[in-house]
């Protein structure tokens, strides 16, 4: 449950609280009137005027009312300090699930972190990057598009979440669709709601409607490496925020240097038995 979930509960709760306490209200206020009407507008006020003088009878009555009155206001103070209560109390457990949320992101960026800096497989090291990133945010898909010097172009060689083969190989020119726009001008982009909307060249449509996305440039030493992204979809009361934003660069500050360090290190051990192979 996020943040946004808790509060539409709150909200939900308040506005059923305000309907029980105006019944309640309307209730009793309808017991006083019917105990003052059966005393001024039936046989029962006979009745006791002929057992007590008038003064008496309307000190009764008085009384009634006054008593009636203060157990509306008690009422209504027990429900005030239960309310001060219950708020102070969903405070804290709103900000215990931020709190292990948050944890859950450190705990998934350490344990990537430390993967990253492995000597592991190339592709291996681009897999771990796109599901780390879909893990810490809690995202359905992401991809991870590198930049090709020989083509000029941005191509996914990774990608979490469904329809893998659709996406797999794809290539965008600079400039193109979301990536290539966060690629030409080095800016992240934090979308939320109707991404279709956004004015970006030869977007292309989904056949899943894509709700929130996060795209991150990955940049080195001034030069642009690639593009980050993760999205989610169908998630109508569900988006990404600044703070996922945050997650996302810390993350693809590590990506970048995991992915600068593992195509060097590819490059060398190609290169190094053809050094050896004349000797």
């Amino acid at each position: 449950m996020t943040v946004s979930d808790i509060e539409n509960a709150l909200k939900k709760i308040e506005k059923a609280e305000y309907y029980q306490r105006f019944l309640m209200v309307v209730l009793i206020l309808l017991f006083v009137f019917f105990i003052v009407a059966m005393f001024f507008f039936s046989d029962i006020r006979q009745l006791y005027r002929a057992q007590m003088n008038s003064y008496t009878f309307n000190l009764l009555m008085l009384g009634l009312i006054l008593l009636s009155l203060l157990f509306v206001s008690y009422i209504a103070i027990k429900e005030r300090s239960t309310k001060v209560l219950r708020n102070c109390l969903i405070q804290e457990k709103t900000a215990t699930l931020v709190l292990e949320s948050e944890r859950e992101k450190l705990s998934t960026l350490l344990e990537i972190g430390s993967l990253l800096s492995s000597n592991a497989e190339k592709q291996l090291i681009f897999d771990t990057i796109c599901s780390g990133l879909a893990r810490c945010l809690k995202g359905d898909r992401s991809s991870l598009m590198l930049y090709q010097k020989e083509t000029e172009k941005l191509e996914c060689v990774s990608c979490y979440g469904g329809q893998k083969e659709l996406i797999l190989g794809q290539q965008l020119k600079i400039g193109q669709g979301i990536a290539g726009w966060v690629v030409q001008h080095r800016t992240p982009l934090l979308l939320a709601k109707d991404i279709s909307r956004y004015d970006f060249i030869n977007l292309t449509e989904k056949s899943r409607n894509i709700t929130s996305a996060i795209c991150v440039p990955l940049e080195l030493g001034g030069q642009i490496k690639g593009v980050l992204n993760v999205s989610l979809i169908d998630k109508e009361n569900h988006f990404f925020d600044e703070s996922d934003l945050r997650i996302a660069k810390i993350f693809a500050l590590s990506a970048v240097l995991a992915i600068d360090r593992t195509v060097h290190y590819e490059t060398t051990r190609k290169l190094v038995p053809s050094i050896q192979t004349p000797a």
